[in-house]
């Protein structure tokens, strides 16, 4: 039993345990807070010194923070940011803000996209990553980097043991910069995500890539989307190595979580004899994305059937592909049997009436799906029918002479074939005056946020209107 006095002091090594935690953190953040003003300081004379002006959005995110007592852990540099829409960040303004960041211990996130950094600043880069310990995310993603400066951040990862994720999307790295990242795979542990969407790849540096995530078990997210110009150029035996080999590395690997591989020129044929075999026995997959590619009726069915009883998949995209009517009624069969599948991406198909009727009755059985596309397709008054059930009713009732008062002018009979919601301004709210809107909204089996579509009547007459897919709902 413990007496009173071994009590008493307990309670006090506890509070003094605690009290010196309190002054390490204290002591922490302000020591932090201290390499801010610093980097702050050093931006700005190195800006002096190189008669280079001071990128004011920079100035302005430190300031705020120090004045604040905020340290900021993601540094914002977006070019599309409107700061610096006109004055966007190049291998110069770079080189002013990597310098001083050098020593900083505070920063885990930089957005460097949309700029107009090249190989040289590229390099910098590099050499920053190749010394930091604290640098999580780095986004570089629609600069003007090319195969040098590609080579060197690829080279600067062997090095690097904090770097989680890197998006390096559409930079002209080409196939020797893919090749670096393939080399760089086989040694890094630490890098989970990785974009090299739109980076000029060839089937070289694609199989290359393929062939070292078989083994790879720390890679989570790879994105290999619209690298399809250099491929389109090869020929059909090329191209089929190309998708045997990813398709190997998804029968191999378990702990790739998402692949992107829209706009990689993916045919039926080998969608059919690869791609769909290696779903069919892959294990942990959560995301696929093989939009815009050519995967036409029957390559849709094989993906669908494939699909059944995968049981982690929660994203399949298939948009901008030409599964036709055949394809929709697989994707209702597989929403019907599949219990895991959360959103699914199937606008502009060339599916008619029927295959859209067929993909409701799908929706219907389905439990586990919360959102899915299907502007672009070829409606009719009863898929429109199908739909407007499924998502709680018509969005509004258009009666000329008498619901008038709540549409704007362009919502007259004649002008609402092609309605675009966002641009005509058709607020969901708008339903029809004497709709029973509780009733819709209990049989309704998804909501107007899980679509990217809504249902209109005209004189009685129903039509869809495209409206923008809410993807964080």
């Amino acid at each position: 039993m413990i007496n009173n006095e071994e009590f008493v002091l307990s309670n006090k090594v506890t509070s003094s345990n605690f009290e010196m935690e309190n002054e390490e953190l204290e002591k922490k953040e302000k020591n932090i807070t201290v390499e801010v003003i610093d980097f702050l300081d050093g931006y700005t004379k190195l800006c002096q010194q190189k008669k280079s002006p001071v990128v004011k959005t920079i100035q302005k995110l430190l300031q705020v923070a120090i004045d604040g007592g905020h340290v900021p852990k993601k540094l914002d540099f977006r070019g599309t940011c409107n700061e610096l829409k006109y004055d966007r960040i190049n291998n110069e303004t770079l080189e002013n803000v990597l310098k001083p960041l050098s020593s900083s211990t505070f920063l885990r996130e930089i957005n460097l996209s949309f700029n107009e950094i090249g190989d040289k600043g590229a390099m910098e880069i590099a050499s920053y990553i190749k010394c930091d310990l604290t640098l999580e995310v780095l986004h570089l993603n629609s600069n003007n980097i090319g195969v040098e400066g590609g080579t060197a951040i690829a080279q600067a990862l062997l090095i690097n043991e904090s770097l989680f994720t890197l998006n390096i999307a559409y930079n002209h790295i080409k196939d020797e910069g893919g090749m670096e990242f393939a080399s760089m795979l086989q040694i890094n542990k630490k890098l989970c995500t990785l974009n090299l969407s739109g980076c000029s790849l060839n089937a070289r540096s694609i199989i290359a890539l393929s062939t070292v995530l078989q083994n790879n078990s720390t890679m989570k997210s790879i994105t290999l989307t619209d690298n399809r110009s250099n491929l389109s150029t090869l020929t059909q035996s090329l191209q089929n190595d190309v998708v045997m080999h990813l398709s190997r590395m998804l029968k191999l690997n378990t702990f790739l979580q998402e692949i992107g591989l829209a706009k990689l020129g993916i045919t039926d044929w080998s969608t059919i004899d690869m791609l769909s075999k290696a779903l069919k026995i892959s294990n942990g997959l959560r995301v696929l994305d093989l939009s815009c590619n050519k995967i036409s009726r029957d390559g849709g069915v094989a993906i669908c059937q494939a699909l059944h009883d995968h049981p982690t998949l929660r994203t399949l995209k298939l948009s901008c592909c030409s599964i036709l009517d055949e394809g929709a009624e697989a994707v209702g069969e597989f929403l019907s049997k599949n219990k895991e599948i959360n959103n699914l991406y199937l606008d502009h198909n060339g599916i008619s009436g029927v295959g859209l009727e067929a993909i409701a009755k799908g929706i219907m059985e389905s439990r586990s799906l919360f959102r899915i596309t299907l502007w672009g397709n070829i409606w009719d008054v009863a898929a429109c029918e199908a739909f407007s059930k499924l998502i709680g009713g018509v969005v509004c009732e258009n009666k000329v002479g008498v619901n008038e008062d709540i549409l704007p002018d362009v919502l007259h009979a004649s002008n609402l074939k092609n309605l675009n919601v966002t641009e005509n301004f058709v607020d969901s709210k708008l339903y029809s005056k004497n709709s029973n809107k509780a009733f819709a909204k209990k049989c309704s089996r998804l909501n107007k946020n899980q679509v990217d579509f809504v249902v209109y009547s005209v004189e009685g007459v129903l039509n869809i209107a495209h409206q923008e897919l809410v993807e964080n709902y």
